[in-house]
């Protein structure tokens, strides 16, 4: 039985139309739109993979925490549609300058995700929480008016 001319004409595309990533991991970022019913040029990035035992995250921590915050503690990511699906992290790297973030001043903590769920992806936002130390309860309650009264007053 031959076959059809187009038929292989088909058959040899879908073969090179195969993706290969040169690391095995997690797809972080892709923007496909702009290339359906279009052709792609070799090289051409799609999407962009992070290897699993490197994925990070960033905690944009409020000025008046950011002193509680050290290298190497622990802590939890949770998205807040599933508060059930918890995720552990280690902080790696506290960025040193504060940025403007919903018109509050924040600094980027750089955290190492412990592992990797399949519903996470890139440019989520979730809640944290960083293990400190142990203070009394009512320290944490009064700290945002112990703080603000030291500042109205210089103390």
């Amino acid at each position: 039985m031959t076959r059809w001319p187009k038929m292989e004409l088909l058959e040899y595309r879908i073969s090179r139309a195969r993706l290969v990533a040169p690391v095995s991991g997690h797809v972080v970022t892709h923007n496909l739109e702009h290339v359906v019913n279009k052709q792609v040029q070799a090289g051409e990035v799609l999407f962009e993979i992070a290897p699993l035992e490197s994925l990070q995250a960033d905690l944009m921590v409020p000025e008046d925490q950011i002193a509680d915050v050290a290298e190497g503690q622990e802590g939890e990511l949770v998205d807040p549609a599933s508060p059930d699906r918890k995720v552990r992290f280690t902080v790696r790297r506290i960025v040193r300058h504060a940025e403007v973030s919903k018109s509050s001043n924040v600094y980027r903590v750089r955290v190492q995700l412990e592992e990797v769920q399949d519903w996470m992806y890139s440019r989520m936002e979730g809640d944290a929480r960083v293990t400190v130390d142990r203070r009394p309860y009512i320290e944490l309650w009064t700290r945002r008016l112990v703080n603000w009264v030291r500042m109205k007053l210089w103390l």
